[in-house]
């Protein structure tokens, strides 16, 4: 049987006294996973469109590297996007799973993102312009902080695939998150 969706969850729990909220704690993988090194979270400038060319502004950073693709979008959602190309028929699908934490706890933060990669890329588009979109450089992980009050999630790689991480800061209460 196929996997569709390689994401894991994890919830993690911050304990240590100096963190200071506007801090961002990056926790251990708690399996002890490492990132997958082809794995980038990329941010868009200009570079994401529509299947009619109009670029998605909504669309703050997105992945490569990993099945299924993820685009992390503004208050606190993200969608994953899994393709399916046919060579034969040359009938494409798309499918898309949107996700976005709910319930009287729930904040819509904006993403951020933490540690650059090395590697860059130049994306010659036409909806970049004529000079292109160039020296993009991509992330590790991504941060939805205080998705819920004191707790951030944060989706990062692992070798097998993308990683959820909840991760339950000092004075966060998973109990009261629902």
């Amino acid at each position: 049987m196929k996997q569709l969706l390689p994401l894991a969850a994890a919830i993690i729990l911050s304990h240590a006294s100096t963190i200071v909220h506007a801090q961002i704690y990056i926790p251990p993988d708690p399996t002890g996973d490492i990132q997958k090194e082809s794995y980038g979270i990329w941010p868009n400038q200009g570079q994401i469109a529509d299947l009619n060319g109009n670029q998605l502004p909504d669309v703050s950073f997105y992945t490569t590297g990993a099945t299924p693709r993820a685009y992390f979008l503004k208050s606190g959602k993200f969608s994953l996007v899994l393709t399916t190309t046919d060579t034969t028929n040359m009938l494409d699908t798309l499918r898309e799973l949107d996700v976005a934490c709910t319930g009287p706890g729930a904040n819509h933060p904006d993403p951020v993102i933490w540690q650059m990669k090395s590697q860059y890329a130049n994306f010659y588009l036409p909806q970049c312009g004529p000079g292109g979109t160039t020296n993009v450089y991509p992330f590790a992980r991504v941060i939805y902080q205080n998705i819920y009050n004191n707790i951030d999630m944060q989706v990062y790689s692992g070798e097998a695939g993308q990683k959820i991480a909840f991760v339950v800061n000092n004075g966060g209460n998973p109990a009261t998150s629902n």
